[in-house]
């Protein structure tokens, strides 16, 4: 614990800080943490306060910081009237080596470099630092701006990763195709370990020169698989307007910023939030899912880990206090605790805190970390627990397993069971009591009329809307007047003056007001594409593809019928309008489908053409004139493979993110709708209105890889994705 004070928000700080270390967090804690949020018109926690200014935020993905830093350093230079200087690194070929030279001539064989095309040059300078190890393609600097070091270049100076400081000058000359590469960056050191003086120079500033690097850059189109090798020579140093969690560990930070709402688990919650040394100095960005992250326990490897180490200080104990019995003794600490507790007589108690002993102890019980094969005996002894995991059924086997035949959709709908994916009835999920305030709420099938395509949309919408109603509700009033209609719906229910059949029923009756035919009563299913583009569709046009030729920078702007227009509901066309990659491994993906980076096409640029007599291929990208609220996608004919959780859509503005927050899916036997809610934290929550009823189930946390979210793609037995709706971050 870093925080000094005694009293007042500073115990209440530590006391939240060390129940976050079991993931015990209670009401009161949570209540405190709340304070810490950042307010506009806040006295204390408002982020345009001094004090707040240009301090380096804490958050959990790399892509986030990336863009952090990009916002930080043009704030940052417009605010103190300097200039942003942009310098640009030389990239070559990695590992290229003359085979023809003479051995028995030369004694060995001569490396030579090969540089790179220059559209190619040009591309890799688009990407962000977090595509290339970190090492940056562009730096923008200017003086006075806040860098981190990122290479232990010389530790006895001080020049260690992670050391924080200041740019006071630099050395550059001109580099490849008219940009400036630097040389040399002056940086003054702040909090070093110990002071620096170095001839020339002022106290702590010390020079970073540039370094050669053998990288892997991640490219655009996905090829070559594992990335492209370079040998990148720049300035290994970045912007410090943002860092990782992981990159914040063993730092004290007087003014503590930090950005919890895409963090994974309660250990990153942890981290970030233990960095302050006192509860005024920090701020939490945006709220995040606090009972979910630091409030529902940890898992069987954190708890086995804990109760070791309070052995471990048990047995310190005893050995300072001489009581330590005689051939206790290892080399590691499984022989070393085992030796203890075959000599230790009685059992003595690990530890006399009754946090530490439920949080290590007695794990809580909660539907979203279910430990299987798990025991605890009642004198706390390590060796009687056996291997804590978290086993999944193989994704070709995520199916239900119900009755078949005639009939089988409506049994299996109205029957309790159990399926692989650990899908549950509402009535083992009654049995553990309460459902989690936390937990998603679902609309409940109507088996009279039925319900479901306006179940699974209305999930989806009610769970973005819910976390956020002040923001949401302006964004999606404004969308359509169907959903003006549904906000109020809403709003209503969150009153209490409806319950969420209620506002659902009366959507239904407006639309069937307005078209009987699309939208019938009875035991007859709407079409969710009607519903969607009813609900959700408007002329207003967000964006379109263009194609560029990065060679001359010429710009062919192109029709609907050749690239993508994006509006809020947007069909994703088959790949017959998109440039196959040939022998990528590499699964297409809705950015891909969407032309979020460059995409090589077959069309000649005639610019150049015309011009140099040569030619150059174009390249199709998306070109974001406005930022869309919400995307609702639809996914039924086409070749996306892969839903991202996060959408980076590039603008002449910046970029735009949108994190998935629903999918839709459809049975072609039964005719039935179904969806999965991912919540802000990217926990993703199944429903079936007709099965879960009023609950939603959880299942997973979205992870970035391609492999690890297919999953998404299909429900349970013949359940097929249709829909994928994404909102705009906060």
């Amino acid at each position: 614990m870093r925080q000094t004070l005694e009293g007042g928000p500073d115990a209440r700080y530590r006391r939240a800080l060390e129940n976050m270390r079991y993931g015990a967090c209670d009401e009161e804690d949570f209540a405190f943490l709340r304070t810490l949020i950042a307010r506009r018109g806040s006295e204390t926690k408002c982020l345009s306060l001094p004090i707040f200014r240009n301090v380096s935020i804490i958050t959990s993905r790399n892509s986030y910081k990336d863009r952090y830093n990009e916002l930080g350093c043009e704030s940052f230079a417009k605010g103190r009237g300097e200039t942003l200087h942009t310098f640009h690194s030389v990239d070559f070929m990695a590992n290229n080596k003359d085979e023809t030279a003479d051995k028995k001539r030369l004694g060995k064989r001569k490396a030579t470099k090969v540089g790179l095309p220059e559209s190619l040059q040009r591309l890799l300078w688009t990407q962000e630092p977090h595509t290339s190890d970190h090492i940056p393609a562009v730096l923008k600097l200017c003086k006075g701006m806040p860098v981190m070091l990122r290479n232990n270049d010389a530790t006895e100076l001080c020049i260690t990763k992670g050391q924080e400081g200041l740019v006071v000058g630099w050395d550059s000359r001109p580099g490849k195709y008219n940009t400036q590469t630097l040389e040399t960056v002056y940086v003054k050191l702040l909090d070093p370990p110990k002071s620096v003086s170095l001839p020339g120079l002022d106290k702590n500033v010390v020079p970073i020169t540039k370094s050669k690097t053998e990288i892997s850059c991640d490219m655009p189109d996905g090829k070559p698989k594992g990335g492209l090798a370079i040998e990148r020579q720049q300035v290994n140093i970045l912007p410090n307007f943002s860092m990782t969690d992981y990159a914040s560990q063993g730092k004290s930070r007087t003014v503590n910023i930090v950005d919890l709402s895409m963090a994974p688990d309660v250990q990153n919650v942890y981290t970030a939030l233990s960095r302050s040394r006192s509860a005024e100095g920090t701020v939490i960005v945006q709220s995040f899912s606090m009972r979910k992250l630091i409030g529902s326990g940890i898992d069987g490897y954190q708890r086995q880990e804990f109760r070791e180490l309070a052995w471990l200080d048990k047995i310190t104990e005893m050995q300072y206090e001489e009581t330590l019995p005689e051939g206790v003794k290892g080399d590691m600490r499984y022989p070393l605790i085992k030796s203890f507790r075959a000599l230790a007589g009685t059992q003595p108690a690990i530890t006399e805190d009754p946090n530490l002993l439920e949080g290590i102890v007695e794990p809580k019980r909660n539907k979203n970390r279910v430990i299987h094969n798990e025991e605890f005996s009642k004198s706390n002894i390590l060796w009687n627990s056996k291997v804590l995991s978290y086993p999944q059924a193989p994704k070709d086997k995520r199916k239900r397993q119900g009755k078949k035949g005639k009939g089988a959709e409506e049994i299996n709908r109205l029957t309790d069971y159990n399926d692989s994916t650990g899908h549950t009835t509402k009535k083992a999920r009654g049995e553990s009591g309460e459902g989690d305030p936390d937990s998603p709420d679902g609309f409940i099938w109507d088996s009279k009329s039925y319900s479901c395509a306006y179940d699974a949309l209305f999930t989806v919408l009610y769970n973005i809307w819910t976390p956020a109603p002040d923001v949401w509700g302006p964004r999606l009033r404004g969308l359509t007047p169907m959903m003006k209609e549904l906000v109020q719906n809403f709003t209503q229910i969150s009153d209490g003056t409806l319950t969420m059949e209620e506002g659902r029923d009366n959507m239904r009756e407006l639309l069937f007001r307005t078209m009987p035919e699309e939208f019938p009563k009875g035991r007859q299913f709407a079409s969710i594409d009607v519903l969607v583009r009813t609900m959700l569709e408007s002329d207003e046009i967000f964006g379109a593809t263009k194609e560029v030729c990065i060679a001359c920078s010429y710009t062919s702007p192109e029709d609907g019928s050749n690239g993508v227009v994006l509006y809020t509901v947007t069909t994703l066309r088959p790949n017959t309008n998109r440039t196959k990659r040939p022998g990528s491994l590499a699964k297409t993906g809705i950015e891909d489908a969407l032309y979020s980076q460059a995409t090589s096409t077959p069309d000649v640029c005639p610019n150049c053409a015309n011009r140099l007599g040569t030619f150059s291929f174009m390249w199709r990208q998306m070109d974001i004139a406005v930022f869309p609220d919400l995307l609702a996608l639809e996914l039924a004919d086409n070749d996306v493979q892969r839903l991202e959780p996060m959408l980076h859509l590039p603008s002449t503005h910046g970029h735009c993110l949108l994190s998935l927050r629903g999918v839709i899916y459809h049975s072609t036997l039964g005719g039935h709708f179904t969806s999965r809610v991912v919540d802000p934290s990217g926990g993703v929550w199944y429903h079936d209105g007709a099965v879960t009823g009023r609950d939603l189930v959880y299942e997973s946390l979205l992870v970035g890889g391609d492999q690890d979210n297919e999953w998404l793609n299909t429900g349970p037995q013949d359940y097929k994705r249709v829909w994928a709706i994404y909102g705009r971050l906060q």
